[in-house]
């Protein structure tokens, strides 16, 4: 009741009355014991094949490497994926920045004419919102090949066994408008300074 198994397709016969499984892959619950479940385990073949047919082992040592092994893999990912995101909100910050810089003049006018200060921070924010958005859809159209790459990364840690990795839509969503967020966060300081430039300076800067 405690676990389930999963035995390889893979055997090697000493004889016609002996037959041995190289590898028997057993989960048990997050807190079950992996020596109970190799007990169950064994008593649940013995039943079948006879007492003392099935001699089942829990390698303890072997697990802690592999869930070891994933933590570090899953650990770098995470740094990757912040360092990714850290390096794209900057980005968006300098594009930000120097598109402001650059319009300088235009703004100035827009604010002259009568523009309020709220709706040049407002068409500003809806450029970086715009840049955002792309950059979100990108890297969710992008998500399955990287889905495939962590998959197979841990499937090398796993001596080969297959891991069954599947994207979530609801959290595909969730961090696309997390990085939505980001951006226009960053996007934020650049916006303010365009909409408070002052407009003697700006065109006489010109």
């Amino acid at each position: 009741d405690d676990m389930a198994f999963v035995p390889t397709m893979e055997m090697r016969s000493g004889s016609a009355a002996r037959a041995m499984f190289r590898n028997v892959l057993f989960y048990t619950k997050i807190n079950g014991s992996p020596a109970a479940a190799a007990v169950q385990l064994e008593n649940y073949f013995n039943s079948i094949h006879g007492e003392g047919a099935v001699v089942a082992e829990a390698n303890l040592e072997m697990f802690s490497n592999e869930v070891t092994k994933r933590q570090r893999i899953l650990t770098l990912i995470a740094i990757l994926a912040s360092a990714s995101a850290l390096t794209a909100a900057v980005n968006l910050f300098n594009l930000m920045t120097s598109r402001v810089m650059r319009r300088r003049r235009p703004i100035a006018i827009m604010r002259a004419i009568g523009a309020w200060n709220r709706r040049v921070f407002g068409q500003i924010m809806i450029e970086a919102a715009v840049i955002g958005t792309s950059g979100a859809v990108l890297g969710m159209a992008c998500s399955p090949i990287v889905v495939g790459i962590l998959a197979r990364m841990l499937e090398n840690s796993a001596s080969g066994q297959s891991i069954p990795v599947s994207i979530s839509v609801p959290v595909l969503a969730a961090v696309g408008l997390g990085a939505l967020a980001v951006s226009l966060v960053f996007a934020a300081i650049p916006a303010r300074s365009g909409s408070n430039l002052v407009i003697t300076d700006a065109l006489r800067s010109e």
